[in-house]
């Protein structure tokens, strides 16, 4: 419960000050002094525009105001892995820009290559390339932060493993509502420790904080885990490296933070166990670390973002490539237990995170001795499909009995909860207005950092 907008709603209404207090009393059981100062608090930061105003102080107003769009976060799509959230993150790249890094850096996969990692080039160390990687950990897993810590911790080494990098720290971060039990902090570091400690990775550091500080109630726990890696071949954490002619390998998934939320809030709770492992670090440092091997890899890839179906529509886009690929193989790769449930729920496992790796592989032989190096060490894996010049058709997946479907981004990934299907996937019918307001709040946040850029110049010059 968020103390904070409930006042600042009501005070925005019009509420007067009696109203505001009894309702912290009645909603949140605030007693009236807690509730006097909340009141007093807001009352100072809503005051802020009329000082600004009648001191013509541009410069605060600037770093204070910020422009709004007139959409939420869950009508933009943000977070749930389809077109809309796509969408958000090329936004974000925008803003990001292709950094201005220093002399002695080189960025090689930056923000706007829209990965779940990045690598960097530090040129006065020679040849020390550096990936990466940080993930939040899955909203709906607050109450088991056991799972939580755990899946998060792998998602971020994954993604480290991704761009061609071997591990060598983790870290974390941890925010904990104020009526929250410290130990679901302690759970939460207990299952990133599993992971650092099962696959030799130090869990270094990280920052431990309340939600919004006093005025957010509740047990709700969010975070997230990051991951530092040693790049071993650049090449291979760039999607572009992917081109025509390329076969697709996957190997078998059995998902991690959104399966076993699934499995949890659909009552097939003997899913969760099948979810624990940590077979993508395992395999993604083997493959690193056989240069014979590593010589048949283009890329790596993780099936997460809005499933298999999301991942190559973002590869087709990067490399200006089209991409097939054989649903039956596909389906065959997700873990028994995982797709039995994911079939039941009616939930497409072509849309949904399973955690598996995707490898591109530039011919047949190659294909043939990744196979065999994968399945050596006890892994499934099967060429699910290829790269092709660029056509109409971006995906195009194959069916069992040969049947062609052209594939389309959803606007959310699959719904895995009662309250996703609820929800549905459909675009909203006002899209490109919604993406015209977010554009203009783009570009004004882009204008915001050129000013402030140039401030800080400025005040450095005045210094000397």
């Amino acid at each position: 419960m968020d103390l904070e907008e409930i006042t600042r709603n009501a005070y925005r209404k019009g509420k007067s000050k009696e109203e505001i207090l009894k309702k912290l009393k009645e909603i949140a059981k605030v007693k009236r002094r807690q509730a006097e100062l909340i009141y007093k608090e807001i009352e100072f930061s809503e005051s802020l525009p009329q000082y600004l105003e009648t001191h013509h102080d541009t410069f605060l107003e600037l770093l204070t105001l910020s422009p709004t769009t007139g959409y939420t976060a869950g009508e933009t799509g943000l977070g749930c892995r389809g077109e809309g959230d796509y969408l958000i993150h090329q936004l974000i790249s925008k803003i990001i820009g292709e950094n201005k890094a220093s002399s002695s850096q080189e960025i090689v996969v930056g923000a706007t290559q829209l990965d779940d990692g990045g690598i960097v080039r530090l040129h006065k160390q020679g040849e020390l390339y550096i990936s990466l990687a940080v993930d939040g950990i899955h909203s709906r897993l607050s109450h088991y932060p056991f799972l939580a810590g755990f899946h998060v911790a792998r998602a971020a080494l994954r993604d480290v493993l991704a761009m061609g990098a071997l591990p060598f720290a983790l870290f974390s971060d941890i925010h904990l509502g104020n009526q929250g039990d410290p130990s679901k902090i302690f759970e939460y570091v207990s299952g990133i420790s599993t992971v650092a400690d099962s696959f030799g990775v130090p869990y270094l550091c990280g920052s431990t904080l309340r939600i919004g500080g006093d005025l957010v109630g509740g047990e709700r726990l969010t975070g997230s885990a990051g991951a530092a890696g040693l790049v071993v071949n650049p090449h291979i954490g760039k999607r572009t490296a992917t081109r025509p002619g390329d076969l697709l390998i996957m190997t078998e998934g059995s998902g991690g933070g959104t399966i076993t939320t699934t499995a949890i809030f659909n009552g097939f709770y003997h899913v969760v166990e099948k979810t624990m492992d940590i077979d993508f670090l395992e395999l993604g440092r083997a493959i690193l670390t056989n240069p014979d091997i590593l010589r048949c890899v283009h890329t790596i890839m993780d099936i997460t973002n809005g499933g298999i179906k999301g991942d190559v529509f973002a590869l087709s886009q990067a490399t200006n490539c089209s991409v097939v690929l054989y649903k039956e193989k596909i389906l065959s790769l997700v873990e028994p237990s995982v797709l039995k449930m994911l079939n039941s729920l009616r939930i497409d496992a072509l849309s949904i995170s399973i955690d598996s790796m995707l490898l591109s592989t530039p011919n047949q032989q190659s294909a043939q001795k990744l196979l065999n190096f994968i399945r050596e060490m006890g892994y499934r894996a099967e060429v699910v499909g290829e790269i092709g010049e660029r056509g109409e058709e971006l995906v195009t997946l194959i069916h069992h009995d040969g049947r062609k479907e052209k594939l389309k981004m959803d606007f959310r990934e699959a719904p895995y909860t009662p309250v996703k299907k609820m929800l549905g996937t459909a675009k909203p019918p006002d899209f490109d207005k919604m993406k015209k307001a977010l554009l203009s709040s783009v570009e004004k946040s882009i204008e915001k950092k050129k000013i402030l850029i140039e401030y800080l110049k400025m005040k450095k010059k005045s210094k000397i």
